[in-house]
């Protein structure tokens, strides 16, 4: 839901930058901006898990697998 979350603000703001009269350069950085931080937190959500048990069981398995390579 986030990312339709996102989406919708990305969409949001282009049309009220077209409206105001913003250059259409800063619309398309600002649209390649938003699209490039919504795939970040898509691609984070996708890798670390978003329930808490689960989450707690993911980080003890990535800081002992450190542990377990620094030592």
């Amino acid at each position: 839901m986030r990312i339709l979350g996102m989406a919708g603000l990305t969409a949001l703001g282009t049309l009220l930058g077209g409206l105001v009269g913003v250059p259409w350069q800063a619309l398309l950085a600002y649209t390649l901006f938003a699209a490039l931080c919504t795939t970040v937190v898509a691609l984070a959500q996708i890798l670390v898990p978003q329930n808490s048990g689960d989450r707690v069981l993911w980080w003890d398995k990535i800081l002992k697998r450190n542990k377990k390579g620094s030592a």
